[in-house]
Protein backbone atom coordinates (compact mmCIF):
# COMPACT_ATOMS: atom_id res chain seq x y z
CA UNK A 1 0.00 0.00 0.00
CA UNK A 2 1.27 3.44 -1.02
CA UNK A 3 1.32 5.93 1.83
CA UNK A 4 0.94 8.40 -0.41
CA UNK A 5 -1.81 8.18 -3.04
CA UNK A 6 -1.51 9.44 -6.99
CA UNK A 7 -3.83 11.77 -6.93
CA UNK A 8 -3.72 16.05 -6.46
CA UNK A 9 -4.85 17.06 -3.48
CA UNK A 10 -3.58 20.48 -3.44
CA UNK A 11 -6.69 22.30 -4.42
CA UNK A 12 -9.44 20.56 -2.75
CA UNK A 13 -12.51 22.41 -4.27
CA UNK A 14 -15.51 21.48 -6.23
CA UNK A 15 -14.39 22.25 -9.65
CA UNK A 16 -10.87 20.36 -9.08
CA UNK A 17 -12.73 17.48 -7.98
CA UNK A 18 -11.86 14.77 -10.51
CA UNK A 19 -8.16 15.25 -9.47
CA UNK A 20 -8.96 14.03 -6.07
CA UNK A 21 -12.14 12.10 -6.65
CA UNK A 22 -11.72 8.06 -5.42
CA UNK A 23 -12.81 6.00 -8.56
CA UNK A 24 -15.31 3.80 -6.11
CA UNK A 25 -16.99 6.99 -5.29
CA UNK A 26 -17.39 7.96 -8.62
CA UNK A 27 -18.62 4.56 -9.70
CA UNK A 28 -20.96 4.59 -6.92
CA UNK A 29 -23.24 6.92 -9.07
CA UNK A 30 -24.04 10.69 -9.49
CA UNK A 31 -25.84 11.29 -6.34
CA UNK A 32 -22.54 9.96 -4.31
CA UNK A 33 -20.55 11.66 -5.95
CA UNK A 34 -22.21 15.00 -4.99
CA UNK A 35 -22.43 14.02 -1.34
CA UNK A 36 -18.95 13.52 -1.23
CA UNK A 37 -18.11 16.53 -2.84
CA UNK A 38 -20.62 18.26 -0.70
CA UNK A 39 -18.93 16.62 2.73
CA UNK A 40 -15.32 18.18 1.96
CA UNK A 41 -16.54 21.79 0.31
CA UNK A 42 -19.75 22.45 2.69
CA UNK A 43 -19.17 21.22 6.31
CA UNK A 44 -14.55 21.47 6.27
CA UNK A 45 -13.64 25.74 6.05
CA UNK A 46 -9.72 24.86 7.40
CA UNK A 47 -8.24 23.99 4.04
CA UNK A 48 -5.21 22.30 5.63
CA UNK A 49 -7.88 19.34 7.12
CA UNK A 50 -9.89 19.44 3.97
CA UNK A 51 -6.96 18.68 2.32
CA UNK A 52 -5.65 16.36 4.68
CA UNK A 53 -9.31 14.57 4.88
CA UNK A 54 -9.28 13.86 1.28
CA UNK A 55 -5.73 12.15 0.86
CA UNK A 56 -7.22 9.90 3.99
CA UNK A 57 -10.46 8.87 2.30
CA UNK A 58 -8.61 8.59 -1.43
CA UNK A 59 -6.41 6.17 0.28
CA UNK A 60 -9.25 4.07 2.00
CA UNK A 61 -11.17 3.88 -0.70
CA UNK A 62 -7.99 2.94 -2.83
CA UNK A 63 -7.48 0.50 -0.32
CA UNK A 64 -11.64 -1.19 -0.46
CA UNK A 65 -11.22 -0.96 -4.08
CA UNK A 66 -8.22 -3.24 -4.37
CA UNK A 67 -9.69 -5.61 -1.61
CA UNK A 68 -13.03 -6.11 -3.77
CA UNK A 69 -14.91 -3.74 -1.57
CA UNK A 70 -17.62 -1.41 -2.79
CA UNK A 71 -19.08 1.62 -0.48
CA UNK A 72 -22.02 0.20 0.94
CA UNK A 73 -20.15 -3.59 1.48
CA UNK A 74 -17.78 -1.92 4.10
CA UNK A 75 -17.93 -2.97 7.06
CA UNK A 76 -15.96 -2.33 10.56
CA UNK A 77 -13.35 -5.20 10.38
CA UNK A 78 -12.42 -3.61 7.15
CA UNK A 79 -11.68 -0.38 8.24
CA UNK A 80 -9.51 -2.14 11.43
CA UNK A 81 -8.33 -3.88 8.19
CA UNK A 82 -7.13 -0.57 6.45
CA UNK A 83 -5.95 0.86 10.19
CA UNK A 84 -3.22 -2.20 10.53
CA UNK A 85 -1.79 -2.13 6.36
CA UNK A 86 -1.12 1.82 6.85
CA UNK A 87 2.14 2.21 7.67
CA UNK A 88 2.05 5.71 9.14
CA UNK A 89 2.65 7.22 12.51
CA UNK A 90 -0.12 6.84 15.59
CA UNK A 91 -1.20 10.39 15.11
CA UNK A 92 -1.33 10.30 11.57
CA UNK A 93 -3.23 6.98 11.71
CA UNK A 94 -5.92 8.38 14.44
CA UNK A 95 -6.47 11.50 12.02
CA UNK A 96 -7.03 9.28 9.05
CA UNK A 97 -9.00 7.35 10.98
CA UNK A 98 -11.02 10.50 12.10
CA UNK A 99 -11.34 11.65 8.60
CA UNK A 100 -13.42 8.43 7.47
CA UNK A 101 -15.38 8.21 10.72
CA UNK A 102 -16.44 11.73 9.66
CA UNK A 103 -16.81 11.05 6.45
CA UNK A 104 -19.99 8.32 6.26
CA UNK A 105 -21.39 10.08 9.88
CA UNK A 106 -22.54 12.33 6.65
CA UNK A 107 -23.06 9.70 4.24
CA UNK A 108 -25.63 8.25 7.10
CA UNK A 109 -27.11 11.68 7.32
CA UNK A 110 -27.81 12.14 3.69
CA UNK A 111 -29.05 8.56 3.76
CA UNK A 112 -26.23 6.88 1.20
CA UNK A 113 -24.98 4.56 3.84
CA UNK A 114 -27.11 2.61 6.39
CA UNK A 115 -24.21 2.37 9.50
CA UNK A 116 -21.13 3.87 9.81
CA UNK A 117 -18.49 1.00 9.66
CA UNK A 118 -15.79 3.50 11.04
CA UNK A 119 -17.70 4.23 14.33
CA UNK A 120 -16.61 1.16 16.67
CA UNK A 121 -13.16 1.00 15.04
CA UNK A 122 -10.85 2.15 17.45
CA UNK A 123 -7.64 3.79 16.35
CA UNK A 124 -4.12 3.35 18.69
CA UNK A 125 -3.66 5.00 21.65
CA UNK A 126 -1.49 8.25 21.86
CA UNK A 127 -1.00 9.84 24.96
CA UNK A 128 1.47 13.24 24.79
CA UNK A 129 2.94 13.15 28.45
CA UNK A 130 6.40 15.36 27.56
CA UNK A 131 5.72 18.55 25.73
CA UNK A 132 7.56 20.11 22.99
CA UNK A 133 8.04 23.73 24.60
CA UNK A 134 12.07 23.58 25.74
CA UNK A 135 13.30 24.26 29.34
CA UNK A 136 15.14 27.50 29.58
CA UNK A 137 18.85 27.13 30.69
CA UNK A 138 19.66 28.98 34.03
CA UNK A 139 21.78 31.38 31.60
CA UNK A 140 19.19 31.86 29.70
CA UNK A 141 16.91 32.95 32.69
CA UNK A 142 19.29 35.19 34.08
CA UNK A 143 20.28 36.68 31.10
CA UNK A 144 16.36 37.87 30.68
CA UNK A 145 16.31 38.71 34.37
CA UNK A 146 19.48 41.07 33.64
CA UNK A 147 17.78 42.49 30.81
CA UNK A 148 14.74 43.80 32.96
CA UNK A 149 15.82 47.63 33.72
CA UNK A 150 15.55 48.14 37.11
CA UNK A 151 15.28 52.64 36.63
CA UNK A 152 11.76 52.25 36.21
CA UNK A 153 7.95 51.06 38.11
CA UNK A 154 7.58 48.35 35.67
CA UNK A 155 10.89 47.36 35.63
CA UNK A 156 10.95 46.80 39.66
CA UNK A 157 7.69 45.58 39.30
CA UNK A 158 8.63 42.42 37.23
CA UNK A 159 11.66 41.75 38.86
CA UNK A 160 9.88 41.34 41.80
CA UNK A 161 7.18 39.43 40.57
CA UNK A 162 10.07 37.12 39.28
CA UNK A 163 11.28 37.14 42.68
CA UNK A 164 7.87 35.99 43.64
CA UNK A 165 7.87 33.35 41.18
CA UNK A 166 11.55 31.67 41.33
CA UNK A 167 10.77 31.20 45.20
CA UNK A 168 6.82 29.62 44.88
CA UNK A 169 7.38 27.68 41.73
CA UNK A 170 10.54 28.58 39.91
CA UNK A 171 8.73 30.25 37.29
CA UNK A 172 9.43 32.86 35.28
CA UNK A 173 8.25 36.68 34.61
CA UNK A 174 5.20 36.73 32.09
CA UNK A 175 4.93 32.62 32.76
CA UNK A 176 1.28 30.90 33.61
CA UNK A 177 1.20 27.45 34.33
CA UNK A 178 -2.36 25.98 33.91
CA UNK A 179 -3.35 22.73 35.33
CA UNK A 180 -6.82 20.93 34.01
CA UNK A 181 -8.49 18.21 36.24
CA UNK A 182 -11.98 16.26 34.95
CA UNK A 183 -15.08 17.20 34.84
CA UNK A 184 -16.07 14.55 37.17
CA UNK A 185 -13.88 15.85 39.85
CA UNK A 186 -16.11 19.74 38.96
CA UNK A 187 -12.09 20.82 38.06
CA UNK A 188 -11.56 23.45 35.54
CA UNK A 189 -8.64 24.95 33.61
CA UNK A 190 -7.31 27.20 36.54
CA UNK A 191 -3.89 28.68 36.71
CA UNK A 192 -1.79 26.72 39.62
CA UNK A 193 -0.09 29.85 40.53
CA UNK A 194 -3.75 31.35 41.46
CA UNK A 195 -3.64 30.70 44.95
CA UNK A 196 0.29 31.23 45.73
CA UNK A 197 -0.11 34.89 45.17
CA UNK A 198 -2.30 34.69 48.00
CA UNK A 199 -0.94 32.00 50.32
CA UNK A 200 1.67 29.86 51.22
CA UNK A 201 -0.33 26.87 50.58
CA UNK A 202 -0.92 25.54 46.73
CA UNK A 203 -1.54 22.87 44.91
CA UNK A 204 -0.37 20.61 43.06
CA UNK A 205 -2.14 18.31 39.98
CA UNK A 206 -0.85 15.75 37.53
CA UNK A 207 -3.19 14.88 34.57
CA UNK A 208 -4.44 11.56 33.36
CA UNK A 209 -1.56 9.25 31.78
CA UNK A 210 0.69 10.52 34.51
CA UNK A 211 1.41 13.76 32.71
CA UNK A 212 2.03 16.86 34.32
CA UNK A 213 1.14 20.16 33.22
CA UNK A 214 3.26 22.33 31.12
CA UNK A 215 3.93 25.98 31.30
CA UNK A 216 1.65 28.11 28.32
CA UNK A 217 3.36 31.41 28.10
Amino acid sequence: MEPIPKAEFSIVTRTSAKAWLPGLIAAAGPEVTETYIDFFTSTIRNRNTRQAYARACWQFFDWCAAHGQELTTVRPFHVAAWIEDFPGSKPTIKQKLAAVRMLYDFLVVRQITRSNPAHSVRGPKYVVKKGKTPVWSREDAKTLLDSIPKDSVSGLRDLWMSHLASNRHHHLPGERRTTRTRPADGGTRVPANYQTLRSDKGRDYTERGGAHPGVCR
